[in-house]
């Protein structure tokens, strides 16, 4: 059995356990606030950096859309000038045909010879014109088309 004086060494080291406990828990608790500070801090910049990745690729995509849309308005600008002037060119060649005509009748009434001529000559000029005419006309589209994809392709930019 234990007297009164085996107690008070049991209740000193019992005591002394629970100081212990205490300590440990404070210092754990402590180091659990500063690791929660220092983990949150990391995140709030991680955070920080991913947003600021974010508003580059936004610029970035904003730029090539402005680029692709201005060459888009220039490929079209481009398209109408070259229907103008495939107009033109159907007016001249209209015009040509009708004074090769003209001077066809004028022929036909003076030289048989001539006439024979300038009738093989205007089945040839029908034939050269139109063919000189699609040749062109899929040369200036081709040569359009070029230029947009040029003007559309990203160029990297300088820092």
């Amino acid at each position: 059995m234990l007297g009164i004086t085996g107690i008070i060494p049991l209740a000193r080291l019992a005591s002394y356990a629970a100081l212990a406990a205490a300590a440990a828990w404070g210092g754990w608790a402590v180091q659990g606030w500063r690791m929660g500070e220092r983990i949150q801090a990391m995140q709030a910049q991680a955070a920080l950096a991913a947003h600021k990745q974010l508003e580059q690729a936004h610029a970035e995509t904003l730029r090539l859309q402005a680029q692709a849309d201005a060459a888009a308005r220039q490929h079209a600008a481009r398209a109408a000038a070259l229907a103008h002037d495939a107009a033109g060119v159907r007016t001249a060649l209209v015009s040509l045909s009708d004074a090769a005509d003209a001077a066809l009748h004028a022929a036909k009434s003076t030289h048989a010879a001539c006439i024979d001529r300038a009738t093989a000559f205007r089945i040839v000029f029908e034939q050269c014109t139109g063919r000189l005419e699609s040749v062109a006309g899929h040369a200036d589209a081709l040569r359009n088309d070029r230029q947009a994809l040029i003007d559309a392709w990203p160029v990297q930019s300088k820092p």
